[in-house]
C-alpha cells in the first residue's frame, strides 16, 4: 500500500473513536448544536469584516466544520470553522 494512503488512514478515526461515539451520540449532538449556534454568526462576521461576502463565510463554515467532523477533533485542540475565515 502507498505510503500516502497508508499516512491518509492514520488521520481518519479509528475503532476506539467509534466506540465511544456510539456511548456518547447524544453529549454530541447537543455539543454539536452548541457549536453551530456561536461559531456560524462568528464565520459571518470574520468574512464581512475580512471584505468578503456573508456567504463566502458560511460556506467556509460548513466546508470547515464538515472536514474537522470527518478527521476527528483532539482532546487539547478545539476545532472549528471560524478559524479558515
Amino acid at each position: 500500500m502507498p505510503a500516502f494512503i497508508t499516512h491518509l488512514r492514520s488521520l481518519l478515526p479509528c475503532t476506539d473513536d467509534l466506540r465511544a461515539t456510539k456511548k456518547y451520540w447524544r453529549q454530541d449532538i447537543a455539543a454539536g448544536i452548541t457549536v453551530g449556534i456561536v461559531a456560524l454568526p462568528l464565520a459571518l462576521a470574520f468574512a464581512i469584516s475580512s471584505g468578503l461576502s456573508a456567504e463566502a463565510g458560511l460556506i467556509t463554515a460548513i466546508v470547515a466544520g464538515i472536514i474537522a467532523a470527518i478527521f476527528g477533533g483532539s482532546n487539547y485542540q478545539i476545532s472549528g470553522p471560524t478559524g479558515a475565515g
